[in-house]
């Protein structure tokens, strides 16, 4: 249910990296990983220089890879 109000979010947003990176690592919570790589593309092309960001896509990538190891 929270997806449809951040997607909206990321919308109204398109300049904001956090919303594509919160909707990225709820859809890989839900196991949808092409959503989630989608996301994450967007939020690394939207600020790709932010060492923060940097972080948590690492973060994502490696949470993924865990996932797909299941």
């Amino acid at each position: 249910e929270g997806i449809p109000v951040m997607q909206e979010l990321a919308e109204r947003n398109p300049a904001n990296p956090r919303y594509p990176l919160v909707l990225a690592e709820a859809f890989l919570n839900q196991g949808k990983t092409s959503e989630c790589m989608s996301y994450l593309m967007r939020a690394q092309m939207l600020k790709p220089e932010d060492p923060l960001l940097r972080f948590y896509l690492h973060y994502l990538f490696h949470k993924m890879q865990k996932e797909a190891e299941k």
